[in-house]
């Protein structure tokens, strides 16, 4: 493999491939302590899809990589296989449930979606959430890329086929299922929100921006929705800042950090997070409201994230919102792996960064 590979799981090599920047290695499940963590992987999955009412049967094989919990080989209903990790915060899910509330989201682009040319010709992305505080070289022009990236076909396509597995494996039969799709178009907003305070941007650039990614959140949700049309009806989409952060309030009525936390605080677990966690940074609020929609969507029911494995943050921040601010948290996650891994002599982060090659698009959904 070379940095512009990307191969399916399926066909890994004996030396493996890679997840970010994470070697990933296909073990077989054995005894002793080398397969003990993925031993208990195994087994908590399987007594979750068991409490959730779905058929599954594990496997044998798991996968090994730095930084992240095993995932382990499930078969689910009669012909779906995934590899799934799982994290958990609070209690057990409750078998006698009658709802079930499944929570999870996508992102809207990447490094390649919008770029900007400054004065010296200089190209910088303008959608990495770690870019708006440190760029300060004002954007000249600006490069809109309408494509969809690796990652958002691989996320779409793998979480609607993991769900659609849940369903029509059991779980829609003893459960009222209903889903949250959480679509970040406010949050990327704030992020060109920072930039505009910064002077990288001009307020005209920003409400052109705006318009841009508007279109494809429509885009995306529609796809998303079409996938699962047959399973769950209806899909709410939607973001925890959506009421608040708007093109107009932003570039138009010029809100600034401090009245925006204000505002937000007339909502009781919005209050708690802004007291208990650092906001001082548009990009910190935008990163703050994934963890928030997490608190606010599981509200003493039943919930599952269905998420990509990197998003795994996500419950981590909110479980520890929850007990700074002491409110009842309980959510269980399941991370459906990439059917697909990336590139050995230098990681190529064809998921989030790097331009989307046409050839690779059909690979990865051709996998689902």
């Amino acid at each position: 493999m070379n940095e512009q590979t990307i191969i399916p799981i399926s066909d890994m090599p004996d030396s493996g491939g890679f997840f970010g920047n994470n070697q990933v290695t296909l073990k077989q499940l054995a005894g002793g302590p080398d397969h003990k963590e993925a031993r208990q992987v195994g087994h908590k999955l399987s007594d979750i899809l068991a409490r959730l009412d779905v058929q599954h049967k594990m496997g044998t094989e798991y996968l090994d990589h730095k930084n992240y919990a095993p995932f382990v080989d499930v078969q689910i209903g009669n012909n779906n296989y995934f590899f799934i990790g799982t994290r958990s915060a609070g209690d057990d899910i409750d078998p006698e449930s009658h709802t079930i509330k499944i929570v999870g989201g996508t992102c809207i682009g990447g490094k390649e979606t919008i770029s900007g040319f400054d004065k010296a010709g200089n190209v910088h992305s303008l959608l990495e959430s770690e870019v708006p505080d440190t760029l300060d070289e004002q954007i000249n022009s600006l490069v809109l890329n309408p494509k969809p990236t690796l990652y958002e076909v691989d996320i779409i396509e793998r979480t609607t086929k993991f769900i659609k597995a849940l369903m029509n494996g059991g779980m829609s039969l003893k459960h009222d299922v209903s889903l949250y799709w959480h679509v970040p178009y406010p949050e990327y907003l704030l992020y060109l929100k920072q930039y505009y305070d910064s002077g990288v941007l001009t307020d005209v650039q920003c409400k052109e921006l705006a318009t841009f990614l508007k279109k494809k959140t429509s885009v995306l949700e529609d796809w998303f929705s079409n996938k699962l049309k047959k399973q769950i009806n209806p899909i709410q989409f939607g973001s925890p800042l959506e009421n608040i952060i708007t093109p107009v309030n932003l570039f138009e009525k010029h809100l600034d950090l401090e009245d925006t936390l204000e505002m937000l605080k007339q909502d009781k677990l919005w209050n708690s997070i802004i007291n208990t966690t650092m906001i001082s940074s548009w990009t910190q609020l935008a990163d703050a409201s994934y963890s928030y929609m997490y608190l606010q969507q599981s509200d003493g029911q039943t919930t599952i994230g269905i998420e990509d494995p990197g998003e795994g943050k996500i419950l981590s921040v909110a479980k520890k919102m929850a007990q700074k601010s002491g409110i009842p948290f309980n959510m269980t996650c399941l991370y459906p792996h990439p059917g697909v891994l990336e590139g050995v002599s230098k990681p190529a982060r064809l998921y989030r960064h790097q331009k989307t090659i046409p050839d690779e698009v059909l690979l990865v959904h051709r996998q689902y």
